[in-house]
């Protein structure tokens, strides 16, 4: 866990140096090491070259004192032997004394000034069979590696002490040497690293900044790099992103503008449009393509008797009769599935008033009839207009009774169903006698009124199924259906009877009535058209005023 947690430390603070530490720190334990294990290599090879070289030469150096002295240990010339280690000593500056012990143990020569070390006899003596020794003594003036060699016909030993005191200080130099030169190539390292640093680290830098300045919001920041490696690449790339970006942010800014204009002229046209709804006298409403209310204007409400609250997810068959709710689905389908208007009249089951309804779609974004809006526009009163006018059309104002517009109209209605039934019908056409004398005589007022007489003995003579109707001056016409050949009589005689009865109860000559009249029956396998049939009843009706004149 304390592992972990330096761990820990370690990273934290290494992630918050800079990158030229990063790389410091990265970098020279790197070149430290490699020169340690460098100096440690060459300090390790250096010392056994130069002991192996340093044995050799001293072993050869002991040997050639082993042959010397056996020819003067021989001949008992102790002199000459001093003399030659004497010699030797001060030819090789690395030995440091020289001794010859004999075989018993005295010691016959060396080089001591201070007399021999009463210690060192014995101390390196080679092994019986062994032809030369050496050995390590630690001693005041330092290291000497002491060398023993056999005399001939064992004679004694011949000891030669090489001082290792210039091997070490070598060593020690070419330690030194080392050390200066991993020291020279750390410093040069990290001049170099400085100066790589200061060449890659300062377009990174400058990139750093460059990020900060856009994400401070300064778009319009470039970083000005020049280099042709990556670093120059990286930075054109990081510009560019830049450009793109400022020109993405400008677009984004006038689009967010556009909508913000867009949403407030919506709003307004929505605020506008509801209030023109609202005002209008118009019902308005929106369902879905399930039929149910999204939206309903203060006049619908008012229809219905609803508030606002209360249309939410409801349908139009629950404020609406069944008769009126399949018709209404009928007719909205339609428009959901063709994707075009619809407008038709129907007659409220509510009030029994009349409308004009449109139903119109309203599409997506994907030009799909999400919902349909339905404007139903109260024409009751202009139906009732209309009712008057056309009744107006077709009804003559003096008499109340269809004029000629009307009669033709129903008539051919009539004809097609005789047609259709096989009924046979009759047309009587008759006309007022002596109207001219009575308007000429005593006016048209009274005229006037021997018409609206004999409209009266017509609507009393027959049926209200039959058309009656005036179509000129003085000139009737009366349509029955369903009429056998011998019903003609009867309405003949009855008619009569009518004109009698009025002008009994007349108080002067020229308040009778005289009527001519000729009677023709329709057959539907003998079908004509209603002028040929007034045709042939205003010919018997000729024949009939010719008869009573």
């Amino acid at each position: 866990m304390k592992s972990d947690a330096l761990t820990d430390k370690f990273n934290s603070r290494f992630l918050n140096v800079g990158l030229k530490a990063k790389l410091l720190i990265a970098i020279s334990p790197v070149i430290i090491l490699l020169g340690f294990l460098t100096a440690l290599f060459v300090y390790i090879e250096l010392t056994n070259t130069l002991n192996h070289q340093l044995e050799h030469h001293n072993l050869i150096i002991t040997k050639n004192l082993s042959a010397n002295a056996t020819d003067l240990i021989l001949t008992q010339n102790i002199l000459k032997l001093q003399n030659l280690i004497d010699d030797m000593q001060k030819n090789e500056e690395d030995i440091a004394y020289i001794y010859i012990i004999s075989s018993k143990g005295k010691v016959l020569a060396h080089t001591f000034q201070d007399g021999f070390p009463a210690g060192l006899k014995g101390i390196n003596t080679p092994a019986p069979g062994q032809a030369c020794s050496s050995k390590l003594l630690d001693t005041e003036n330092g290291y000497i590696r002491e060398f023993a060699v056999r005399l001939f016909k064992d004679l004694g030993t011949a000891h030669v002490g090489i001082s290792e005191s210039r091997i070490r200080k070598t060593i020690s130099q070419a330690l030194w040497a080392i050390i200066f030169i991993t020291l020279l190539f750390l410093g040069i390292g990290i001049f170099a690293i400085n100066i790589i640093a200061s060449n890659v680290l300062k377009p990174v830098k400058m990139l750093s900044i460059g990020a900060k300045a856009i994400e401070s919001g300064n778009y319009g920041y470039r970083v000005d790099v020049k280099a042709n490696d990556e670093t120059g690449a990286l930075a054109a790339a990081f510009n560019n992103m830049a450009s793109e970006l400022q020109a993405s942010i400008a677009n984004l800014k006038q689009e967010i503008m556009v909508r913000l204009k867009s949403e407030f002229a919506l709003r307004q046209s929505e605020e506008k449009y509801r209030s023109l709804v609202d005002c209008t006298s118009d019902s308005i409403y929106l369902v879905d393509a399930d039929h149910k209310y999204l939206f309903i204007n203060k006049q619908h409400l008012l229809r219905l008797g609803l508030s606002e609250e209360q249309y939410t997810n409801k349908a139009y068959s629950d404020f609406h009769s069944p008769e009126e709710t399949e018709l209404f689905i009928q007719k909205a389908d339609s428009v959901f599935k063709s994707g075009e208007s619809l407008q038709y009249e129907y007659k409220s089951f509510r009030d029994g008033k009349c409308f004009i309804q449109t139903i119109s779609p309203v599409r997506d974004f994907n030009n799909k009839t999400t919902s349909v809006t339905v404007i139903s526009k109260d024409i009751t009163m202009l139906k009732q207009a209309e009712e008057k006018l056309y009744s107006m059309s077709i009804t003559d104002e003096l008499t109340g009774l269809y004029n000629r517009r009307g009669f033709l109209a129903l008539s051919e209605q009539q004809l097609k169903l005789a047609n259709r039934e096989d009924k046979k019908m009759f047309l009587m056409s008759a006309d007022l006698d002596f109207l001219k004398i009575i308007n000429d005589t005593v006016g048209h007022q009274r005229g006037d009124m021997a018409i609206i007489n004999t409209a009266n003995i017509l609507k009393d003579t027959f049926r209200e199924s039959d058309i009656v109707a005036r179509i000129g001056g003085d000139e009737f016409v009366v349509l029955g259906v369903d009429t056998p050949d011998t019903n003609i009589e009867i309405l003949a005689e009855r008619l009569r009877e009518n004109l009698n009865t009025h002008n009994h109860k007349a108080n002067e000559p020229l308040g009778e009535l005289s009527l001519s009249y000729g009677f023709t029956i329709y057959d539907p396998k003998q079908p004509r058209s209603i002028d040929e049939l007034l045709s042939e009843a205003d010919g018997l009706m000729y024949q009939h005023k010719r008869r009573t004149r």
